[in-house]
């Protein structure tokens, strides 16, 4: 996978891969930054064990400014 990915771990920290993962055998693979739960204390990692994810998720680097805008001004007006 290619776009970015967030893998949540079972001890509740997080990696984040910018620039995507690979799944070779029972390993997840690609350069990322372990975070702690505090999301403080961040570690370069390469792999981690696929038993060790729980979850993971893709993610956007960009924001779409004018979706953001219409969103927020509509939540406004509602308000």
């Amino acid at each position: 996978m290619e776009s970015p990915v967030k893998a949540h771990l079972a001890n509740g920290f997080t990696i984040v891969y910018p620039n995507g993962i690979s799944v070779v055998g029972d390993t997840v693979r690609g350069t990322g930054t372990r975070y702690d739960l505090q999301l403080g204390d961040a570690t370069p990692i390469s792999q981690v064990p696929l038993d060790s994810v729980v979850a993971m998720e893709s993610f956007e680097t960009q924001v779409d400014a004018g979706t953001s805008i219409a969103v927020s001004t509509l939540a406004t007006v509602a308000a």
